[in-house]
C-alpha cells in the first residue's frame, strides 16, 4: 500500500501541493490502524507472561486463536508473529478471495506463512453468509469448546465478521435466518434492530462465542467499523455480554407487522425461548472475557492530525461518527468551507466578519445533523481569529447513498463528486447574500480548498478505489475537456467520471489495506498568502 502511495503522490506533488498534502494526511492515519501496528501496540510476550492493556496472563503453548473479519488475516499473522511456540493452532474466517487479491497486490507480509498453526478458511462471498462460512463458523465453536481453564483463546474481529460466523440454533436454517434478516431490512429496521434478532438465532453471537469458551480466559482484539465504537454491534458481540433477550426481538418482529412473513423455524425458536426464559440476560459474568478496541476511526484521525500538524497545518477533528446521505453532506460540507474561506479573508473586517460568524454557525448547526458537535463551532471560531496557518479539517464516519441510477462508484467518490458540483453552482450570494462570486472565483481570489474522502479498506463499493479528491474549480475543468460531472453524479457514476477525468489522476487507489475503520474524509483550506 505504501508503494502505491508513493507512487500516486509523486504524480499530484509536482500538481496541487493541498492534494498531496491530503494524500499524505490519508496515508498516515491509515497506517496507524493496520493490522501489525494495531496488534504490537496492544500484546507484548515478556518471557511467560502475555501482556494485554495492562492484564497479565500466564502462558505455556496454551494459547489458541479463532479470527473472523475482513481485517484479521493480517492481525493473525502478527499475533502468530510475537506468540511464536506459544501459539497452538487457530481458526480464521475471511472473505473469499481475499489471499489471492493480497498476493497479486504484493502485500504478501499480510498473510500467513505457510507453516503456520492457523487454518485460513474463505467464505462470505459478496458479502453474505454461506456454506464455506458456516463451516469455518463450525470449525470455531470447536476450538472453542476444547479449550480448557488453563487455555487462553484470542479471539480477533473486525467489520465484516457477522457474515463471516454464522452457524443458527436448531432448528434454524442459514437460508432461514438469512430470510428473517432481509424481510426486517425490507421493512426499515435499524442495525440494532436486525443484531438483536440474529443474536437470538446465533450459536455464537451475543456473547455465545464467549461463553462455549467459558472457563477459559478469552482475550478479544477488536477492529471497530461501527460509529461510537459500541462492542455489541462490532460482528455481533459474540464476546459481549449481550442485555436484549427473545422478547425483545419478538417486539421487533411484530413493530414491523412481519409475523406471518417471518420463516416458521425463527418465530418458533424465539417464542419458545421466551416461554421458558431462556435468555442472554442471565449470562452476566463475563469476568473471563477481556475485550480490547486496537484500532477505531478516532484513532486514525488522530494520527491524521498529528501529520497535519507536521506539514504546518492547523488540525480540527470535527467528527469521528459521521452519517447521512453523501449528496447531502458533500453539500453541507461546501457551504462550511466557503464560509471558513470568507471569514479568513475577512478577519480585519468587523462588520463582514460578524455577518459570516452568524452564517458559520448556522452552517455547523445543520452539520450536527450529520453527526458533528454544535461545540465544534467554537474552536473553528478560535482558530480563524488566533492563527494564520492553513486549515486541516478531519472527519470519520460511513455516510450513505442513495440509487437512483445504473452507474459505478461508492459513497466516499460520490461525495468527493457531490462537492465539487456544489462549489461549482453555490456562490457567495447564497450564503451571505453579499455579493455572488462563485465558490470557483472566491477560491481564486482568497482561498485554495480539496477535499479527500475515502475508505481506510481501500475499496470504495464495487471498484478497485479507496476514493477520490475533489477541488472547487474540478467541474469547470472537466467541462472543458466535454465531461458533465452532475449527469455521471444522477446516474451514480462517480468512478466513471473520475476515472476519465485527467486519467483517473484524483482516484485514491491503494489496494486492499487489510484494515476497516470506516471512511476518512480530509478537507484542506489555505489563504493564497499563506503557503
Amino acid at each position: 500500500m505504501q508503494q502505491l502511495f508513493r507512487c500516486l503522490s509523486n504524480f499530484r506533488k509536482m500538481s496541487k501541493s493541498l492534494t498531496y498534502d491530503a494524500e499524505q494526511i490519508f496515508e498516515a492515519a491509515v497506517n496507524s490502524v493496520l493490522p501489525h501496528q494495531m496488534v504490537k501496540r496492544s500484546l507484548l510476550v515478556d518471557g511467560n507472561r502475555l501482556v494485554v492493556d495492562g492484564c497479565s496472563y500466564s502462558i505455556n503453548h496454551n494459547v489458541h486463536m479463532v479470527g473472523f473479519g475482513k481485517a484479521v488475516i493480517g492481525m493473525a499473522a502478527a499475533v502468530e508473529e510475537i506468540l511464536e511456540e506459544h501459539l497452538a493452532l487457530g481458526v480464521i474466517s475471511v472473505p473469499f478471495g481475499i489471499q489471492e487479491a493480497f498476493r497479486a497486490s504484493g502485500q504478501s507480509d499480510l498473510l500467513l506463512k505457510l507453516d503456520s498453526k492457523v487454518k485460513v478458511v474463505e467464505g462470505a462471498a459478496d458479502n453474505l453468509p454461506d456454506e464455506p462460512a458456516m463451516n469455518a463458523a463450525k470449525e470455531i465453536t470447536s476450538v472453542a469448546e476444547n479449550v480448557g481453564e488453563d487455555d487462553i483463546l484470542i479471539v480477533l474481529i473486525s467489520g465484516g465478521g457477522s457474515a463471516l460466523l454464522p452457524l443458527p440454533v436448531d432448528p434454524v436454517t442459514l437460508n432461514d435466518k438469512l430470510q428473517a434478516t432481509k424481510i426486517l431490512a425490507r421493512s426499515g429496521a435499524t442495525i440494532q434492530e436486525l443484531n438483536t434478532v440474529r443474536k437470538k438465532l446465533s450459536k455464537l453471537k451475543g456473547g455465545g462465542l464467549a461463553r462455549l469458551a467459558k472457563p477459559a480466559k478469552v482475550i478479544s482484539f477488536i477492529l471497530s467499523d461501527i460509529i461510537n465504537d459500541q462492542l455489541d454491534m462490532i460482528a455481533s458481540g459474540p464476546t459481549v455480554a449481550d442485555a436484549s433477550n427473545a422478547n425483545d426481538a419478538l417486539a421487533i418482529i411484530s413493530k414491523f407487522g412481519a409475523e406471518t412473513l417471518m420463516p416458521s423455524s425463527v418465530m418458533d425458536t424465539l417464542k419458545e425461548a421466551a416461554t421458558k426464559h431462556q435468555t442472554n440476560r442471565m449470562e452476566t459474568n463475563f469476568s473471563h472475557v477481556q475485550n480490547v478496541v486496537v484500532g477505531s476511526n478516532q484513532l486514525a484521525l488522530q494520527r491524521g492530525c498529528e501529520k497535519a500538524q507536521e506539514l504546518g497545518y492547523h488540525p480540527l477533528i470535527i467528527s469521528s461518527g459521521i452519517h447521512g446521505e453523501a449528496k447531502d453532506l458533500a453539500d453541507a460540507y461546501c457551504n462550511l468551507s466557503m464560509l471558513i474561506g470568507l471569514l479568513m479573508q475577512y478577519r480585519k473586517s468587523v462588520s463582514s466578519y460578524k455577518g459570516i460568524e452568524l452564517k458559520l454557525l448556522d452552517s455547523i448547526n445543520i452539520l450536527s445533523k450529520f453527526g458533528v458537535s454544535k461545540s465544534f463551532g467554537g474552536h473553528l471560531l478560535e482558530y480563524i481569529a488566533s492563527s494564520d496557518k492553513p486549515l486541516c479539517l478531519l472527519v470519520g464516519g460511513e455516510p450513505t447513498v442513495t440509487l437512483k441510477g445504473n452507474g459505478k462508484g461508492g459513497r466516499n467518490q460520490e461525495l468527493a463528486l457531490a462537492a465539487a458540483v456544489h462549489w461549482q453552482k453555490k456562490s457567495v450570494e447564497d450564503l451571505t447574500c453579499n455579493n455572488t462570486l462563485t465558490a470557483v472565483d472566491r477560491v481564486k481570489t482568497g482561498c485554495r480548498m480539496v477535499l479527500l474522502s475515502a475508505g481506510t479498506d481501500g475499496q470504495d463499493g464495487p471498484t478497485d478505489a479507496a476514493g477520490a479528491i475533489a477541488y472547487p474549480s474540478l467541474c469547470n475543468e472537466a467541462s472543458h475537456r466535454n465531461l458533465h460531472p452532475q449527469e455521471f453524479l444522477d446516474n451514480n457514476d462517480s468512478y466513471s467520471f473520475y476515472s476519465t477525468f485527467n486519467d483517473g489522476m484524483y482516484l485514491i487507489k491503494t489496494g486492499l489495506t487489510g484494515t476497516n475503520v470506516m471512511d476518512i474524509h480530509i478537507m484542506l483550506l489555505s489563504p493564497n498568502n499563506s503557503q
